[in-house]
């Protein structure tokens, strides 16, 4: 029997000049695409939620999950 994916909703939590900024993964790498060279962000040519958490990751964004959500946040000191 196949192993049944779970869905999760994915957001991006960060502040940006005194405003809570909320976008999708996919969303937040449209705003952010010179972490994605490789992509055009014409139609379906977008990287995946998995390539964007990664360079989240990266960023040191700081990742929280719970049965329904996935939450990358970064808030700067």
């Amino acid at each position: 029997m196949a192993k049944s994916k779970q869905n999760f909703t994915h957001q991006v939590i960060y502040s940006e000049k005194h405003h809570i900024i909320v976008p999708t993964p996919k969303g937040w790498a449209r705003e952010n695409r010179n972490y994605f060279s490789n992509y055009s962000f014409v139609d379906d040519n977008v990287p995946r939620t998995k390539e964007i958490e990664e360079q989240l990751d990266k960023l040191n964004f700081t990742k929280a999950i719970t049965a329904e959500m996935v939450v990358y946040h970064e808030f700067k000191n």
